[in-house]
């Protein structure tokens, strides 16, 4: 494979520092945490995390790590309608000025929900402030998409203080691994032995289809989100068993759209056998019909660093995948639109 050269002709605002920035801001987001005044006098039955994008994907981590409370993650203008005064419900904008979040919160108001905002600032910062809102401030400058460590610890540190879950030692693997994942997939390190890079130079020129089981399923969409908006690609995603039930009836129709498809497998080894058996089965009866599949696997030792794990490794192949098609992973002209046709 051809060595993927001239980063900083097309990565113009340094998109790569803020991926191998990953780690730090974990660490960064769990200090600034730690230092929120939280009253734990209110009972809790559920949990909510509203957002859109990037905002989001705290709650999807969270979703797939916590057992002992449901998990609902909201994209929309209003909440369901079982969110109430036994909700604890996270208001997520990067920006804070998200036009679906902030309808969600005024929502959530009027049910007297438990509510904690996470923001860099705007609206929901000033509004949360006004309400005497616990909030946590994180550091704006940069798309909500590169956000996530900042966006999503804050979730655990607080779910530490409220006496629900103790991640912390989960946190601290988590950064460890990903201190070593930045040294393996970094720009210096060649493409030979990087994996972020081999996988992007598979995907060059290709439609990537994102295979996975649950509960990774919303890692694959953070995949999917990714390339769409960092490698400006269109992908698509499908989650096993549900997928052996229809999809691999449609694929190889029609032939010059299927040998266009590469297929990412991400797997975990602790999946179920039956799971473990339909991939291999699926591997067999799609094969002939795309480009090729490229299994990757999780690495770490808990829940939360194994998907984080999978999560660092897409940030790395969207980026490597932005260069090979000569675009500026930052850039984001059409959502930029259509915001500004919105106001």
């Amino acid at each position: 494979m051809k060595e993927i050269t001239n980063l900083e002709s097309f990565d113009k605002s340094r998109m790569v520092d803020i991926i191998l920035n990953l780690p730090q801001s974990i660490s960064e987001a769990k200090k600034i945490t730690e230092r929120i005044e939280i009253k734990t006098n209110f009972e809790i039955d559920n949990i909510v995390v509203t957002g859109m994008g990037g905002s989001a994907i705290g709650g999807d981590i969270l979703r797939a790590t916590l057992s002992k409370l449901p998990v609902y993650v909201n994209r929309y203008y209003s909440l369901p309608e079982f969110v109430g005064s036994k909700t604890l419900l996270f208001v997520i904008s990067h920006s804070g000025n998200t036009e679906e979040t902030l309808a969600s919160y005024e929502d959530a108001k009027k049910r007297n929900a438990n509510i904690f905002c996470i923001s860099s600032g705007g609206k929901l910062s000033e509004f949360a402030q006004k309400d005497r809102l616990p909030l946590v401030q994180i550091p704006g400058g940069m798309q909500p998409r590169c956000a996530i460590g900042y966006l999503s610890t804050p979730l655990f540190i607080i779910l530490k203080k409220l006496g629900i879950v103790d991640l912390h030692r989960d946190l601290e693997n988590t950064v460890n691994l990903l201190k070593e994942m930045k040294k393996e997939l970094s720009p210096n390190r060649e493409i030979g032995k990087n994996e972020a890079k081999k996988i992007a130079s598979k995907l060059f020129g290709k439609f990537p289809l994102i295979y996975t089981s649950y509960p990774l399923d919303f890692v694959a969409n953070r995949w999917r989100t990714q390339l769409n908006e960092n490698s400006e690609v269109l992908a698509h995603i499908n989650i096993l068993p549900e997928l052996d039930h229809n999809e691999i009836v449609g694929i190889g129709t029609p032939v010059e759209v299927s040998k266009l498809c590469e297929v990412i497998l991400l797997r975990d080894r602790y999946d179920l056998d039956r799971i473990q058996k339909r991939y291999e089965i699926t591997k067999e009866i799609i094969l002939p019909f795309v480009s090729g599949i490229t299994e990757v696997w999780s690495k770490g030792k808990t829940a939360l660093s194994k998907l984080f794990s999978l999560i660092y490794l897409g940030d790395w192949v969207s980026f490597y995948l932005a260069i090979l098609n000569k675009k500026d992973p930052t850039e984001i002209k059409r959502i930029d639109y259509l915001k500004e046709r919105l106001k």
